[in-house]
């Protein structure tokens, strides 16, 4: 029992260690991405005083900080805090990244629907239908995460934002998916 109990004490530092040499990492980036804001976002200091807000780097969950991209400001903020085109950039970015979602999300549909089809042939053994539905799984999992990805680039922007492509807004390109579709 005594062993067991210091099993699991050692696996609980280990995680600790390892989500503090995450976390390390991830303060690091952090602050090479705030200097980057700041010759891109000049007023973004200035901002982040004027509403008393933390900019991220001395706190001790660094994944909770926001990073204050241009879609986060309203038009009149993100003038004076953004240099200019810096929005347009954001969105053509964005648009590219839902666009290769999509994709991935198209990609993982067509693959559950043969996986679906070939199901019968694996009925034969225990470990084939075991493996199969792994695989399921696996193909589920990879649509949720296309999907979320997808819906999280496409809500980030408002109507409006990033100007037109091929004379089409934001959101009449990208349209809002079915609640069911990874059901």
């Amino acid at each position: 029992l005594s062993s067991i109990r210091s099993l699991a004490l050692s696996s609980t530092i280990h995680w600790e260690t390892n989500l503090q040499a995450r976390r390390t990492g991830l303060i690091i980036r952090l602050r090479r991405f705030r200097a980057l804001q700041k010759l891109f976002m000049p007023g973004l200091a200035a901002w982040l005083l004027s509403k008393d807000l933390d900019d991220g780097l001395s706190s001790t969950t660094p994944e909770r900080a926001n990073l204050y991209l241009p879609s986060f400001f309203n038009t009149a903020d993100r003038t004076t805090i953004c240099k200019p085109d810096l929005a347009e950039m954001e969105a053509s970015l964005r648009h590219a990244s839902a666009h290769e979602d999509l994709d991935d999300l198209c990609s993982q549909l067509r693959l559950r629907t043969f996986v679906a089809r070939e199901r019968e042939t694996y009925r034969g053994s225990q470990t084939m239908f075991t493996r199969s539905q792994a695989v399921q799984t696996s193909i589920e999992d990879q649509i949720n995460l296309h999907k979320g990805r997808y819906q999280l680039h496409r809500d980030a922007l408002p109507d409006g934002f990033g100007g037109q492509i091929n004379g089409l807004s934001w959101v009449q390109l990208l349209a809002d998916l079915m609640v069911d579709l990874a059901e």
